[in-house]
């Protein structure tokens, strides 16, 4: 939790849009999220612990998907991932929207005991809800829909990153 304290500093989050951020979205009026892209603000990727992590779980062999049967989870045709930070406090939500890339990899951090409702991965296409439960881990095509529900949060826990984290990993095929 230090590293995602260090990053979710409101003097290194953007919104997300400002630059390309890889996901498709109709309707830009996001609340108050705050985005890092990770693999632009390191220059060197074993200066941070979460990449290291996810470079061990996507990319060296150790993939968590790797026995998946279908098709469409095959990590050979992998070879590339972006990993950004998403933090949410209160009201924040994310709106419906697909991403440009293959495979998406969410994993979801907040300290314990949780100081907010809502949160949830919601796929809008199939009118179904992932909670969101600390270290979870939620891995689909990056084609379907998707959003984050609005973070709930009483006053006496905000501005104090007790909030919800999201760690995203964008897995795709890169040809050149």
């Amino acid at each position: 939790m230090v590293e995602l304290d260090y990053l979710s500093d409101a003097r290194r989050l953007i919104p997300p849009f400002e630059d390309e951020s890889g996901a498709v979205v109709k309707n830009k009026n996001i609340k108050n999220v705050g985005c890092l892209y990770l693999d632009s603000f390191y220059n060197n990727r074993q200066t941070s612990s979460i990449l290291q992590i996810t470079e061990k779980l996507f990319m060296d062999g150790r993939s968590i998907i790797e026995n998946h049967p279908h098709w469409f989870f095959d990590m050979k045709s992998i070879n590339s991932h972006t990993t950004h930070m998403l933090y949410y406090e209160n009201i924040n939500e994310y709106p419906p929207h697909y991403d440009t890339c293959r495979i998406t990899s969410l994993t979801y951090f907040y300290k314990q005991p949780k100081s907010f409702t809502g949160g949830d991965l919601y796929f809008s296409d199939f009118d179904t809800k992932v909670e969101c439960r600390n270290n979870r881990v939620v891995v689909f095509p990056s084609i379907l829909n998707h959003a984050s529900t609005p973070v709930f949060m009483e006053e006496k826990h905000q501005n104090q990153k007790l909030g919800k984290y999201c760690i995203t990993q964008f897995l795709d095929r890169n040809d050149s």
